[in-house]
């Protein structure tokens, strides 16, 4: 048996704060992972001789809860900074309701 559910509006439903501009907006479901890839080149053997590791892009989602109703919801393109890295919002979904709270989901890729 699941545990009821108590949906407090001032009790905060994400655990980081990521500040766009002037709004804060807290960070749920946070999903995202630094990608490389490892290059190989071999000797005339077919050896490994030597490698190399390259950065790929980092792609993830996060659902961002707004303080208010009238919190202005961030757009493509805007730049934030979370974790240290730099990152550019790709796709944003429509706020939907969640009792009293307020999300809207965000798709992100690495700033270049």
């Amino acid at each position: 048996m699941s545990l009821p559910y108590s949906n407090v509006a001032s009790l905060p439903i994400g655990s980081i704060t990521v500040t766009i501009g002037a709004a804060a907006y807290r960070a749920v479901n946070w999903n995202y992972a630094l990608n490389s890839r490892e290059i190989r080149r071999n000797n005339n053997l077919g050896d490994r001789a030597e490698f190399q590791l390259r950065s790929e892009p980092t792609t993830g989602t996060v659902t961002f809860q707004l303080a208010t109703t009238s919190t202005a919801v961030p757009g493509q393109g805007v730049v934030f900074t979370a974790d240290g890295i730099g990152f550019v919002i790709t796709t944003v979904t429509p706020n939907k309701p969640e009792g009293e709270f307020h999300t809207v989901d965000i798709g992100f890729t690495t700033a270049v």
